[in-house]
């Protein structure tokens, strides 16, 4: 675990598509997957759930919010010391971000157009040619938010979880590195966050 906010905030812009888990009175665990954007000023989480999703029913509370990056499966045929020292197994790479706070929601039809508003705005900003709300009309947006709850996390415990061959060489690192560059995107981006976080390699 590491303890950096600026890491785990540029984490949530890369991967915003959360899983959002609150716990009912009965103690069983219910989870959904939403797209949340960091309010670094207020130290919150924001977004929207459709109205007949069933953690609306459970209401606010206890929250605990999963955001998952890039991740690869690393064979042992990557590290170049497996050739002197085969004592190596697989495992994998990822990163993660968990964020613990008392999840809100927002029934208010103002706060949930102004997330919604806040949402677009952040997710088609680096768009040619961005879409906003007011393009649609308006008739038809009150009609929309009245079919979501916005919500809002805050955040009270952050701690963000690397795991990318830092227990490795720099030798078997670069192995694992130029491995998962000849694979798919998703491998190839595990790559690029391993030299982020080994600049040296």
């Amino acid at each position: 675990m590491r303890d950096n906010p600026a890491e785990g905030f540029a984490l949530i812009r890369e991967h915003p598509l959360a899983q959002l888990v609150v716990v009912d009175d009965s103690g069983c665990a219910h989870a959904t997957p939403v797209p949340l954007i960091a309010d670094t000023g207020a130290a919150r989480l924001i977004g929207h759930l459709a109205r007949p999703n069933p953690l609306v029913t459970i209401g606010g509370g206890e929250a605990l919010v999963v955001f998952s990056g890039s991740d690869a499966y690393v064979s042992p045929s990557y590290y170049p010391s497996k050739r002197t020292d085969p004592k190596v197994v697989p495992t994998w790479n990822y990163s993660t971000v968990q964020i613990r706070g008392t999840l809100t929601m927002h029934h208010d039809a103002q706060w949930t157009e102004w997330v919604v508003r806040r949402l677009t705005a952040h997710f088609e900003s680096d768009h040619a040619t961005p879409w906003s709300v007011d393009d649609a009309p308006e008739n038809y947006v009150n009609k929309m938010v009245k079919g979501i709850v916005g919500i809002e996390i805050d955040i009270r415990e952050m701690s963000v979880k690397l795991k990318l061959s830092q227990n490795k060489s720099h030798h078997d690192r670069q192995g694992v590195s130029e491995a998962l560059d000849h694979r798919s995107a998703t491998e190839r981006a595990v790559s690029a966050d391993m030299r982020a976080i080994h600049p040296s390699d």
